[in-house]
């Protein structure tokens, strides 16, 4: 059950397990530097990986249409799109409340309270969440019933993890949302 991660800046994450790599929610435009290190990926790197690629949502800042270009230089190459993206040829999609069952891994979704899904997936011995944009926002100015909304909707969905044991997670933690 080993794995190694990387950050890709936002909410992306890549992830080495046994005998895959993952990528959650990819989106970096302007690259700092090159490689997995430098929170870029680079096909080439990963052209004898069975790599699986999750979108959990349409936004700019986690899906960028140009990932499908990968398909060219990685061989074995799936990609896991939530609903609300418009379909790639050979995407499997899914959509909020849903599971799915491949042949080598299972991925569950629960629903966003911002936009698409966050992902459950099992694979090689590993329970991986993916929050997407399923958070317990509080947004500084908004009223409190907005508030107390997205709470409400956060912890429901959270709550239908029940006692998985989650062995990776992945969640958004942003500055901007202030103290609460």
């Amino acid at each position: 059950m080993n794995a190694k991660v990387w950050y890709l800046y936002n909410s992306g994450f890549a992830v080495r397990t046994a005998k895959h790599f993952l990528i959650f929610d990819y989106c970096k435009q302007r690259p700092l530097g090159e490689g997995l290190e430098s929170g870029v990926i680079n096909p080439l790197e990963l052209k004898e990986f069975d790599v699986i690629v999750f979108a959990s949502h349409n936004h700019a800042d986690h899906y960028r249409r140009d990932i499908h270009r990968w398909e060219e230089t990685i061989p074995k190459l799936r990609f896991v799109l939530s609903d609300d993206i418009p379909a790639a040829r050979g995407a499997l999609m899914i959509g909020p409340g849903e599971k799915m069952q491949q042949h080598d891994f299972t991925v569950e979704t629960l629903t966003s309270n911002d936009e698409g899904v966050a992902f459950v997936v099992e694979v090689d011995g590993l329970c991986i969440y993916h929050a997407g944009d399923l958070n317990w926002w509080h947004w500084e100015g908004e009223p409190d019933d907005y508030n107390d909304g997205m709470a409400e909707s956060y912890k429901s969905q959270i709550a239908l993890l029940g006692d998985r044991q989650i062995d990776l997670a992945f969640v958004a933690v942003a500055p901007r949302l202030g103290t609460q």
